[in-house]
């Protein structure tokens, strides 16, 4: 009994050595790793911004760079993506609407979360409140877009109602603006709700950037924990 347990751990030895070796080549393969931005081996000191390793001499260039605002440029390229964002995601909620016959108001969230993606697109993803505010206000124009069209298709589909003329276009575009909360509102108080999911969407999708600096670590220590 006692020789058969002998060979048995004989046959299974504690392996220390084995461990020692993984630590030693994680720390190897840490030692070895490459900065995010210059692509150079690390040695010494590096950091973790944003889940990105970076060697100490590319850190500060990367946290200056992600601090800094889009500006006026980046405003004006928010417009335009945002705008194209506006128009399209407008023309799918009315088309779909048309095609399917479905007042499905779930497709507000799809011209929400395009918007915000336009507009964010246009920053940078540079983020903050003038970019928010725009992203809400585009989304709620091509929703009122959308809405508008309902309404001038079913002009030239119902032959009881007279159709809507293009010299009436801009005048019902305005009074839709004006109206849209509580019209859609009127027409279904869950639909409203979506329609201001879809605004909150638009602005979520542009909050400013957060910035998570951590370190500095050393070549040769246990990789940095995830961040929160």
């Amino acid at each position: 009994m006692s020789d058969k347990a002998e060979q048995e751990g004989e046959a299974a030895p504690l392996r220390f050595d084995r461990a020692e070796y993984q630590n030693e080549e994680a720390s190897s393969e840490n030692s070895r790793a490459a900065c995010t931005l210059c692509q150079q081996a690390i040695e010494g000191e590096y950091y973790d911004v944003n889940g990105q390793i970076v060697c100490h001499r590319c850190q500060p260039a990367l946290t200056e760079s992600l601090e800094a605002t889009p500006g006026f440029e980046g405003f004006v390229r928010s417009i335009m993506f945002g705008g194209v964002a506006c128009i399209v995601s407008a023309a799918i909620f009315w088309g779909f609407t048309v095609i399917t016959n479905l007042e499905l108001g779930l497709i507000a969230l799809v011209v929400g979360f395009l918007v915000g993606k336009g507009v964010a697109w246009g920053s940078g993803r540079g983020g903050g409140i003038p970019f928010q505010l725009l992203a809400v206000a585009l989304t709620y124009v091509s929703l009122a877009m959308a809405n508008m069209g309902f309404e001038i298709y079913g002009s030239h589909v119902n032959q009881e109602i007279e159709p809507v003329g293009l010299f009436d276009v801009p005048f019902l575009f305005i009074a839709w603006l004006i109206m849209l909360p509580v019209v859609v509102f009127q027409s279904s108080p869950i639909s409203a709700v979506i329609h201001a999911i879809a605004l909150w969407q638009a602005w979520r999708e542009n909050s400013p950037l957060q910035i998570d600096v951590r370190g500095p670590f050393r070549t040769g220590d246990a990789p940095p924990p995830p961040s929160e």
